[in-house]
């Protein structure tokens, strides 16, 4: 119907009821023509550079030849395609360690000089980040659970005697209800220093917490499984109490 050429005063009464800010629905139902037929030619005239005023001011010659002058193809906008092409390979390199979005935004602007400025690239990546990331929300009791591992990367200190870089890696200890953090740089993630970290740690947070999570870490699992997992001396130490229920191994939660 939108294609169908109307009758130039039901043309005029679109206009006239668009300026009185009639619903689409509303113009439809008095006009008895389509709401598809409406839109398409509101959208028509709101495309122009008149006002409804002044389009009721034309001549009906130059309002038909405003109204059914051919469409002007969309203009081709080279700067998102260029970003759509690539915001895949961009939320790709996001999850890797230490890549920020101001790195990929300056690479960006070096391929294409004239692209989106920060701000923009950002917000636009964001907007895609939410169409194709899938996340779960999980609730945290106050103090049911402590999170630990190690960080990817390793910091660094230069031995002022020797000249040598010394890698030390980082134990990060999480409580996921408030986010509450411990960070320490150890000489080794050997078992002696991670047993001491953990020991300043709950210290640190003056309190123990229910149970214990952690991704693997070799010096808690020996064997890794998902349904029978074994863990070392230290760990099965740790859990030991003689009014413990459930059972050690189900206290003890560990991603397999």
């Amino acid at each position: 119907m939108a294609n169908k050429v109307i009758e130039m005063h039901i043309v005029r009464s679109i206009i006239q009821q668009s300026a009185r800010n009639y619903s689409e629905r509303q113009i439809s139902r008095q006009l008895n023509i389509s709401r598809n037929t409406v839109r398409h030619y509101i959208q028509r005239f709101k495309a122009t550079t008149y006002t409804w005023e002044q389009l009721l001011e034309l001549e009906d010659a130059a309002l038909c030849e405003l109204t059914y002058a051919p469409e002007q193809p969309p203009v081709k906008d080279e700067r998102k395609q260029f970003f759509e092409e690539r915001v895949s390979y961009f939320l790709a390199e996001l999850k890797r360690t230490g890549v920020t979005r101001h790195l990929l935004w300056q690479e960006y602007r070096q391929q294409y000089p004239g692209g989106y400025g920060y701000s923009q690239f950002c917000d636009l990546l964001t907007r895609h980040s939410s169409i194709t990331d899938i996340s779960m929300h999980f609730e945290h009791p106050p103090g049911q659970m402590m999170m630990i591992d190690f960080a990817g990367d390793k910091l660094c200190y230069t031995d002022r005697g020797t000249g040598e870089v010394i890698y030390c890696p980082v134990l990060v200890c999480v409580l996921p209800y408030s986010g509450y953090s411990y960070i320490a740089a150890l000489p080794d993630a050997s078992l002696p220093h991670l047993v001491k970290a953990l020991n300043n740690c709950l210290q640190y947070f003056g309190g123990v917490p229910a149970s214990l999570k952690t991704d693997n870490m070799k010096q808690m699992v020996s064997k890794s499984c998902r349904y029978e997992p074994v863990f070392t001396d230290m760990i099965q130490q740790c859990v030991y109490s003689d009014d413990v229920d459930p059972p050690a191994k189900q206290a003890i939660r560990v991603r397999a």
